[in-house]
């Protein structure tokens, strides 16, 4: 079994195989005013595409990959996959203006209060939510999973320290629909195989790494 790992932080993607080579990608972070910090989705995508492609002609061709990522928050189109906004990043500081924790979840109660035309989406289950290996594990399965695991579900602020699940009247007083988050896997648990056609021809078992 030979492993494709792939790690999306803030300024860059690191994609590694074992036994094979290592390929890194910066990526840019864009500040549209103060203490806010965003990146396109769209090119945290070609990033990956790109930095996966180099490391896969260097490297034994893999059998499955893991995905790991940085807390970045990704909303996005659950029909065409293209991105509804930027991405907010884990140092974006606008979740305290909600008068909350700051995190994620903040963040996601400052959108659904001022970006109201993104947010009615996001409840009509046009518009998905969720940390960017979520949306990455979308784009690498042409939008057939929408899911996370334990380990990066939790710095989203918004599950039950008991049970790991989202916890529903904290969701519900930030006003974020639950039909809307990624389901939570078991720690380990298969999360799709890759489309061959998204991804660089390879029909791969997927999972996801500790974060």
């Amino acid at each position: 079994m030979t492993l494709l790992s792939v790690h999306v932080r803030s300024g860059s993607i690191t994609a590694t195989v074992a036994g094979g080579g290592a390929a890194v990608f910066d990526l840019t972070r864009q500040t549209p005013a103060d203490g806010r910090l965003e990146q396109s989705p769209e090119d945290v995508w070609r990033a990956l595409l790109a930095v996966t492609r180099s490391v896969l002609d260097h490297s034994p061709a893999p059998t499955r990959v893991a995905v790991v990522s940085d807390p970045t928050l990704v909303v996005w189109d659950q029909e065409t996959l293209g991105a509804a906004r930027p991405a907010v990043l884990s140092e974006d500081e606008r979740g305290a203006a909600t008068g909350r924790t700051s995190g994620p979840g903040a963040v996601l109660a400052w959108l659904a209060v001022n970006e109201p035309h993104t947010w009615a989406l996001v409840h009509a289950g046009r518009y998905a939510v969720g940390t960017v290996e979520s949306y990455v594990v979308a784009r690498m399965t042409r939008g057939t999973w929408h899911v996370t695991d334990p380990g990066h579900a939790r710095r989203l602020g918004l599950t039950d320290p008991a049970t790991g699940a989202w916890d529903a009247p904290r969701c519900a007083a930030l006003d974020v629909p639950l039909e809307a988050l990624p389901e939570i896997l078991a720690t380990g648990e298969g999360a799709g195989v890759t489309d061959p056609a998204c991804f660089h021809g390879l029909s791969l078992p997927v999972t996801f790494a500790s974060p």
